[in-house]
């Protein structure tokens, strides 16, 4: 389903534990059917930036890159579920034809602000339904833990 490379040398071992779960969920919401491959990204210059790039994603070669630097876990998967809503649309074609994403593409381009409010919530919302089923679950299994141990 995808691969990963880890340019930036910090242990993913982690990320893996939840990505491995996260992302058959996000495939199967979003319903894309072509494997991606995610890039971690070290660029301590670019972290020290207060409006830094998080990360960006290749059409032509299906890939997700994310910068890494001083970020909370969640926050990289938040910019991770973003660029895999693009990864979506790129499936689905809308990535087809001519497009400017230079500066400003977002505001001045309607297909292109369409296609960015669209990774915004959906990808958003996508880290917040999941992390409320992982909770969920894990309430559930805490209280079925419970529930156990008071009997004996």
């Amino acid at each position: 389903m995808y691969k990963l490379i880890n340019n930036a040398n910090i242990n993913s071992a982690r990320y893996e534990k939840v990505f491995d779960k996260f992302f058959p969920y996000v495939k199967d919401r979003l319903g894309f059917d072509v494997d991606f491959t995610l890039v971690f990204e070290s660029d301590p210059e670019n972290a020290k930036k207060f409006f830094a790039g998080t990360a960006h994603y290749n059409p032509s070669t299906h890939t997700v890159t994310v910068f890494v630097d001083n970020r909370h876990p969640k926050d990289i998967l938040r910019s991770v579920a973003h660029e895999l809503v693009h990864h979506a649309q790129n499936c689905r074609g809308e990535f087809d034809g001519e497009m400017e994403t230079g500066e400003g593409y977002a505001q001045t381009d309607a297909h292109l602000s369409k296609m960015e409010d669209e990774a915004y919530l959906v990808g958003n919302r996508l880290v917040r339904d999941y992390e409320d089923g992982a909770k969920i679950k894990n309430e559930k299994l805490y209280e079925a833990l419970v529930k156990r141990l008071v009997r004996r």
